[in-house]
């Protein structure tokens, strides 16, 4: 169909406005920051088809179309706190940015990195763990393949014990299918936690291709990992002067008060603008950036000279790959396989 949309912001062109000039351009930094250049928000972060799933009873682009609804909603939303300086929030707008924000959590190519990187250690250690001498069986097994050939089998075996394998390259159906599941369930960790809103009058603060920024409780181990439930905070920048703290849930907790009021916005407050505020967030989107930081024109000078190049590893499977090599020196039989996994699954993070 001709009007299918194919190009997808992973990041909404409303959102990127905020921190663009009056003609939408914006600057864009590529890690580690050698390639700096502005360019119009209409080609920013886009990729081509990414949301587009063929086969449903849907168009292809329901997905797409889905996401802009609910961007829709958020740039009213956005458009009260940062034109008309409203603040606190409804709880109706109030939960309208919360599931803004878990979507952009979710819906990113470093979240559907995340997927085929997990699903990747699960596959190695699932095929390590039945042994070679089974792999014609778990292939058809697992995914209908017959008649393997020798060489075929041996690949497959080469494919699970190396720790350098590439990662599964994942389709948009299963990304989609895992932020449908997940999304209702996020909001929660969002709604629930008291928000501090930062208006920056001489400081400027800028974003990235990963917006949403989850804050590490110092406390934690940093073998520990953050998730939506451990972070101390949430960080997203609403534009280059205004910041969005979802802060502790722990206060709340401790002092017995119930979701509810939390998610009504009982608890938000408007924090005054500080240096340490405007460092929090310009640290936090450095350290989130996976492909590029994106700032305002005039801002170039605050994003930092030298900027940490990502790996594109987004899940730590350093455990998986000891457990490899343990299986393949133990008399290690299928029996053992669940708590196999379910060991190796507390590495990944929601």
């Amino acid at each position: 169909m001709s009007n299918i949309i194919r190009n997808h912001h992973t990041v909404p062109r409303f959102y990127l406005n905020r921190f663009a000039d009056t003609q939408k351009q914006i600057g864009v930094i590529e890690l580690p920051g050698a390639i700096r250049v502005t360019r119009s928000t209409k080609s920013t972060t886009v990729a081509r088809d990414f949301y587009n799933v063929e086969g449903l009873d849907a168009p292809e682009d329901f997905f797409e179309r889905e996401f802009g609804k609910i961007e829709d909603t958020a740039a009213k939303v956005f458009a009260k706190v940062l034109d008309k300086k409203v603040w606190p929030l409804e709880p109706e707008d109030r939960r309208a940015v919360a599931v803004f924000a878990v979507l952009q959590h979710l819906r990113g190519p470093s979240q559907r990195n995340h997927l085929g990187q997990l699903s990747t250690a699960m596959t190695r250690l699932e095929i390590a763990t039945a042994g070679r001498e089974n792999v014609r069986q778990f292939a058809k097994d697992r995914f209908g393949f017959v008649d393997l050939s020798e060489e075929e089998v041996e690949r497959i075996w080469q494919y699970a014990i190396k720790p350098d394998t590439a990662p599964i390259e994942v389709p948009a159906l299963a990304h989609m299918g895992q932020l449908a599941e997940f999304l209702p369930e996020s909001v929660k960790y969002f709604q629930g936690r008291p928000w501090v809103l930062i208006r920056f009058a001489r400081k400027s603060i800028f974003t990235c291709d990963t917006p949403v920024s989850l804050i590490p409780d110092l406390r934690r181990e940093p073998s520990e990992g953050v998730g939506l439930m451990t972070a101390w905070g949430i960080t997203l920048p609403l534009s280059r002067h205004v910041g969005l703290l979802m802060s502790s849930m722990e206060p709340m907790i401790e002092a017995d008060v119930s979701f509810g009021r939390v998610a009504a916005g009982e608890f938000d407050m408007e924090q005054p603008p500080s240096a340490h505020y405007a460092r929090m967030f310009n640290d936090a989107s450095v350290r989130n950036a996976r492909r590029h930081v994106l700032h305002h024109p005039d801002d170039a000078s605050i994003v930092p000279s030298e900027l940490p190049g990502h790996t594109g590893v987004e899940v730590d499977t350093s455990g998986v790959e000891g457990m490899i090599e343990a299986v393949q020196r133990m008399d290690f039989t299928q029996a053992n396989l669940p708590d196999a996994i379910d060991d190796a699954t507390g590495v990944a993070q929601l």
